[in-house]
């Protein structure tokens, strides 16, 4: 336990100290939210929750892909992982510690725009506080699942920006909460639908918009759980201590495998969970 609390206040620096990471996770949401609130600040607030509901969706994918992805390819390239090869830690610890930090600098971010949110436009959020963070939990470890695998399968920084441009754009495009999903062919919702940026936009709009309890978007919460678990599982098939290590077959299959399980849970889950 203290070696995973000593690993995050490790990755709490490198998050204010890269630049990139420090812009994406926390300059950038609030840059965004400051150009809506701007933008309908005259508005009686009526329609904020749907937009919140997004904005929180942008704000969890962003810090969970920039937050994750960078700083842990940052530190393999600087041998800072080398360091602990020969020694009790476990990747298991490097990656958790470093899901765990993105989701602390989240709830930063989100407590302030919460405490914006009720202070300008009057919204009666602080009851629904509880499940709107457990919700994004839920997402943040998700999302950074797939950061961590991201960062685990790319050799480098520059290849990495171009990495996370793709996988931000793809996540925050299907989730819904850019472009309603009514808009795509059905085929196309059917698949992307296992996406954890997907089922967090759902859950958030639920609790949000819809005033349902944990137990109403339990089959969402369920799905980013398991998400969770498979890929987070692939990530430590592909974890390694030095850039110079290539990424194997085995590691290629259980992103394959892990990519799998997740689409076959988000199809059947519904079925089991009534």
């Amino acid at each position: 336990m203290d070696t995973l609390i000593n690993f995050i206040i490790v990755q709490i620096k490198l998050t204010f100290r890269i630049k990139a990471a420090f812009f994406f996770t926390i300059a950038f949401p609030m840059i965004f939210y400051g150009v809506y609130v701007l933008g309908i600040g005259q508005g009686d607030g009526s329609e904020i929750m749907p937009v919140l509901a997004a904005l929180i969706t942008f704000v969890t994918v962003s810090n969970s892909i920039f937050g994750v992805v960078l700083p842990l390819i940052m530190s393999r390239e600087n041998g800072l992982f080398k360091q602990y090869y020969l020694t009790p830690v476990n990747p298991w610890q490097i990656l958790v510690a470093r899901m765990l930090t993105s989701f602390i600098v989240l709830c930063i971010v989100l407590a302030i725009q919460i405490v914006l949110t009720a202070v300008l436009f009057g919204s009666d959020l602080w009851q629904k506080i509880p499940s709107i963070f457990i919700v994004a939990l839920l997402g943040s470890l998700a999302i950074s699942s797939i950061g961590c695998l991201v960062s685990c399968l790319i050799d480098s920084v520059q290849a990495a920006q171009i990495a996370n441009q793709i996988t931000f754009i793809v996540l925050i495009v299907f989730s819904g909460a850019t472009v309603p999903l009514r808009y795509f062919p059905h085929a196309a919702v059917r698949l992307f639908s296992f996406l954890p940026s997907t089922q967090l936009f759902k859950a958030m709009t639920g609790v949000l918009v819809g005033d349902e309890t944990l137990r109403g978007v339990r089959i969402d919460l369920l799905g980013l759980l398991f998400f969770t678990l498979f890929v987070f599982g692939a990530s430590l098939f592909t974890f390694r201590w030095d850039s110079r290590t290539k990424v194997g077959m085995v590691a290629i299959s259980s992103v394959f495998v892990a990519s799998i399980c997740a689409l076959v849970v988000d199809q059947v889950l519904p079925l089991f969970v009534s």
